[in-house]
């Protein structure tokens, strides 16, 4: 941790290597650094080391100097105290209104997740990590190629490397919810509870009745969300997913 140049804000100073910085134009990069919301870890500045440097990290990184928050919302899942429903929703709605405000401002995250959704020292909700963020383009991303997103949360328009749009983070916001609200809060049980999730979202029973399939699931029990949210968000299909205006209503 360090202080702002103005001494105003506490930092976090991360370092990433060239090839895991997907934001290369500088235009993207002063769009981030001129984000401003509540719910958006906010991105100072950045910086390259001089290339001539010795050290191979050093030489071949892009630091950020960005908003400090000591915990994300993995780590607040991993502790073992007990989280109320409201807590649970409160969390959820600010990182859609997050996602959200990114939306306004024609990003796409692609990578939204647990453990790059942070939390403050006021347990003020704050979405982050752009490193796979995007502009939109005539409403949907090109893919190029590439690989976006974590493959537990992404959604499956982006993991297929197609073109895809702000519908995408919505599939992401229906898993992080999903884990939100699901029973454990052992690390390891979330993931395998997770990939269970995919795996029941993706079969032909799914497709042809979610609800039954969900209630004749495993996974129903001792999950304490909204099941028909959670559908509508991890839709197949982008277009019937909501938007994040349209979660918060239903929150």
């Amino acid at each position: 941790m360090c202080a702002s140049f103005d001494n105003s804000h506490n930092c976090a100073i991360k370092w990433s290597s060239y090839k895991h910085i997907i934001i290369e134009e500088p235009r993207e990069a002063v769009l981030l650094k001129k984000l401003l919301h509540k719910n958006i870890r906010r991105m100072f500045c950045a910086w390259v080391e001089n290339r001539e440097a010795t050290d191979l990290v050093t030489k071949h990184s892009v630091f950020l100097a960005q908003e400090f928050c000591k915990r994300t919302l993995e780590d607040y899942l991993d502790e073992k105290t007990v989280k109320s429903i409201s807590e649970r929703v409160n969390i959820f709605a600010e990182t859609v209104s997050g996602v959200s405000y990114l939306h306004s401002q024609g990003i796409v995250h692609r990578d939204t997740k647990c453990s790059n959704i942070f939390i403050d020292d006021y347990g003020n909700v704050k979405v982050g990590d752009f490193g796979q963020s995007g502009l939109l383009s005539s409403h949907s991303c090109s893919h190029g190629g590439k690989l976006y997103g974590t493959k537990l949360y992404g959604s499956p328009e982006l993991l297929r490397k197609q073109r895809h749009g702000l519908k995408s983070d919505v599939f992401s916001l229906g898993m992080v919810y999903a884990e939100l609200f699901g029973p454990s809060a052992i690390a390891t049980e979330r993931r395998e509870w997770l990939l269970k999730l995919r795996r029941l979202i993706q079969s032909p029973q799914w497709k042809k009745n979610p609800f039954s399939s969900w209630q004749k699931s495993e996974l129903s029990k001792d999950w304490c969300g909204d099941v028909y949210l959670m559908m509508k968000m991890l839709e197949s299909t982008p277009e019937e997913r909501p938007s994040c205006a349209k979660i918060l209503e239903l929150l």
